[in-house]
């Protein structure tokens, strides 16, 4: 991925319509049948053989970009990815077969489409793609094959007036490194004002809060996510030095400490 051109912002419905505007595409999520047949009749469990061509009819185009309930459990809760519906699928199929390999620790993993070794390849055959990454899926991919490098200079262009974070991997001393990029400062802080409005007018909306009782509720919550933090990496390093402590007794001969 690192040698694609790409660019890493948050996931959500307006990063997906200027893909859309940029590539020219009617997109689809790979690889799972559209939930619209030509009659405009749903069916969220269609059989797998359905075209992926399916993808590019109005009602499905509409539940992908809106989204609507179908495409959002799939972008937040599958490894379903964007690429455009037009694709070869067999050509596509070919190159996606993702395996899962075994961790020192003993686990499981299976990797992402962003670690897919056949990616480069991929993007000759799609063009393009959008993938969800991150844990929780909160912040999209987009990368391209080389020649079509532009789209991806236009979207970061976007990010930079919309005051969007964005992101992009390069290698440094033989390691990936993630490089962030605010947005511009007048952007960043209209877009950051805009939401901040919103979410008071949901509050008042829903709730009847306003500034005053408002206010010790959001310090409340940012005291509870940080102490959350902390509890996590505090965990993070009791179990990293707990498979310390049993390969250092494995070395010696001896039981590793057990936690």
């Amino acid at each position: 991925m690192v040698d694609l051109p790409h660019v890493i912002t948050a996931m959500d419905g307006e990063l997906m319509a200027r893909v859309v505007h940029y590539t020219g595409s009617q997109p689809g999520l790979w690889h799972l049948a559209a939930p619209f047949d030509p009659n405009d009749v749903y069916d969220p469990c269609r059989d797998a053989e359905t075209p992926f061509s399916l993808w590019n009819l109005p009602a499905n185009q509409a539940e992908l970009l809106a989204p609507g309930r179908f495409a959002a459990e799939a972008l937040f809760g599958t490894s379903a990815i964007l690429v455009d519906s037009a694709v070869d699928e067999k050509a596509v199929a070919a190159l996606t077969e993702i395996r899962g390999r075994r961790l020192e620790t003993g686990g499981f993993r299976v990797d992402g489409m962003q670690d897919l070794p056949a990616l480069p390849q991929l993007m000759d055959v799609a063009g393009w793609a959008l993938i969800p990454v991150a844990p929780d899926r909160r912040f999209g991919l987009f990368v391209t094959s080389p020649a079509h490098a532009p789209w991806v200079d236009s979207v970061r262009q976007w990010c930079s007036r919309q005051g969007r974070t964005q992101f992009h991997v390069r290698m440094e001393g033989g390691l990936l490194k993630l490089i962030e990029t605010s947005g511009a400062p007048e952007s960043r802080d209209r877009a950051i004002a805009a939401e901040i409005d919103q979410f008071l007018g949901r509050m008042d909306r829903y709730f009847r809060l306003a500034e005053e009782p408002l206010l010790p509720k959001i310090q409340q919550r940012i005291e509870g996510v940080r102490q959350m933090q902390k509890a996590i990496e505090k965990s993070k390093q009791e179990k990293t030095g707990a498979r310390s402590d049993s390969t250092q007794g494995i070395a010696e001969g001896q039981p590793g400490t057990a936690h």
